[in-house]
């Protein structure tokens, strides 16, 4: 039978894992290889964080100037712009939400773009997804 852990992935939500109690290989245990993942490091428990447990700690930011524009194309694929609008000025307008939130964002929005033809005023509502 397996031991069950609680660990508090957020304040609000434990999850479980299971550690088998009986491995055939004593060594395999050592062989754990855990990622985790979280929007807030703020909010995990400075128990879990400590050193030994989670050695390595990667930040993965927003993307560049470059990177923004290379995803708003992907998820605008098919709209076009007005005159006076392109994706650089999006991207400008958008800088600092996710990968995840401007595909959101653009997945809201398209619907309601009128001809497939994002126009000045669309900009606001862009915003607003």
């Amino acid at each position: 039978m397996a031991e069950r852990l609680k660990v508090p992935v957020l304040k609000s939500e434990p999850a479980i894992l299971e550690v088998p109690q009986n491995q055939p290989n004593p060594e395999a245990s050592q062989n754990v290889f855990l990622i985790g993942t979280t929007n807030d490091l703020g909010s995990i428990d400075a128990a879990i964080l400590r050193g030994g447990r989670f050695s390595e700690k990667i930040e993965i930011g927003t993307p560049h100037e470059s990177g923004y524009r290379r995803l708003l194309t992907r998820y605008l694929d098919g709209v076009r712009f007005a005159e006076g609008l392109s994706v650089d000025l999006l991207a400008e307008q958008l800088r600092g939400n996710s990968p995840a939130d401007l595909e959101a964002i653009c997945g809201s929005a398209k619907p309601h773009l009128g001809s497939n033809v994002l126009e000045p005023q669309d900009l606001q509502r862009l915003r607003q997804f």
